[in-house]
């Protein structure tokens, strides 16, 4: 009886001792663990940041050179249509005696030219004079009547001497508080040295949401439904964002805007950023300035979804350390108990010898 009554505390002192091991081990080995899967988290959101940058950043300049192939495409477009005898021929006329008639034969010209193979090139063409100096004149003829005989100011920076394409925001009377692109080709009908004409093409509306649509390169159609992950929009000095919402075919604008591309020097070279957008979500956005339009181009992709992988490494991380420390709090009081048997039998025997037995044997 009183064997048995000892062996009590010495088996509870054995299951004390392996949870205070257990105890001890558990941060040995969890800390440095936990100190790795950070790390490696870390370490991960890295290298995607880096990767998602480099694509957002090569998307950006792709989307600059389509931006330039568009306007290169409608000036090619508006140089071929100033070498058009029918149109040439009309200008002509119009010299010669400018009346209704004459310019309506004008008019209906310039609105067959604003279409190139069924597809709507530009919103509106204007026909202008051109003064001595060099500076614009008046409007001769519109594909817009309402800018007839109006000497268009907002138009000084169209070039009347060579093909030139211009951006502009809230252009009085053209484009007002909008984005408008207007693309000028200088006209030689009396003389073949100066331009006595300037033929001017404007894009606004619904032609730029057209270009805008074909910039959204996070927007995916799947069948009937339009994936939209990321956005693309522009940004002009001073603090002007232009950007196409959901479903709207013409973009909308956004005034005394704060945002972080403004604060980044506009020089031509692609880079990237991290930031709360104007919804307060974190994203990574990349951008590109065109210096001459006082523009820059730029995309945006929340973080978790640039950096969506993560959330499985996180995950991973997680169980393994949550299985780690199952098996430490099961195998180390069961290995304790099996290593401290031998001394457990050392002690009994001690005791037995003490007490005067001296008859006890130890079975090794």
């Amino acid at each position: 009886m009183v064997a048995k009554a000892d062996s009590t505390p010495r088996a509870m002192s054995r299951d004390s001792l392996g949870r205070r091991i257990t105890f001890l081990i558990l941060p040995l080995i969890l800390i440095p663990f936990l100190l790795l899967g950070l790390g490696a988290y870390y370490r991960a959101r890295e290298i995607l940041k880096k990767q998602a940058s480099a694509q957002m950043t090569s998307a950006v300049s792709a989307q600059i050179e389509s931006l330039r192939e568009w306007v290169l495409e409608r000036q090619s477009t508006l140089y071929v249509e100033t070498q058009e005898d029918q149109l040439v021929q009309s200008i002509f006329r119009l010299n010669q005696n400018e009346n209704e008639s004459s310019r309506e034969a004008t008019r209906e010209i310039l609105s067959k030219l604003r279409y190139a193979n069924e597809e709507i090139i530009f919103s509106e063409l204007i026909l202008s004079s051109v003064q001595t100096g060099g500076e614009i004149g008046d409007v001769l003829v519109s594909t817009n009547q309402d800018w007839e005989g109006s000497e268009l100011i907002s138009l000084s920076s169209v070039s009347t001497s060579q093909i030139k394409t211009t951006a502009h925001f809230d252009l009085a009377k053209i484009a007002p508080d909008a984005l408008s692109f207007i693309t000028s080709v200088p006209i030689r009908i009396q003389d073949q040295t100066t331009a006595d004409h300037v033929l001017i093409g404007v894009n606004t509306g619904l032609s730029i949401g057209s270009l805008m649509d074909e910039m959204q390169i996070f927007w995916e159609q799947r069948g009937i439904y339009r994936v939209e992950i990321g956005n693309t929009f522009l940004i002009m000095l001073p603090d002007v964002l232009i950007h196409l919402p959901r479903f709207a075919t013409t973009p909308v604008i956004q005034n005394e805007i704060n945002h972080p591309v403004l604060s980044t020097e506009p020089t031509a070279n692609s880079s990237s950023l991290e930031y709360a957008n104007a919804d307060g979500v974190d994203v990574l956005g990349a951008y590109q300035w065109i210096p001459e339009w006082d523009m820059a181009v730029v995309v945006e992709l929340p973080q978790n979804e640039a950096f969506a992988g993560l959330g499985d490494l996180a995950i991973f991380t997680g169980g393994l350390i949550f299985i780690t420390t199952l098996l430490i709090a099961f195998l180390v009081p069961i290995v304790t108990r099996r290593s401290l048997r031998p001394l457990e039998i050392l002690t009994r025997f001690a005791e037995q010898v003490a007490a005067g037995d001296m008859q006890q044997r130890i079975s090794i």
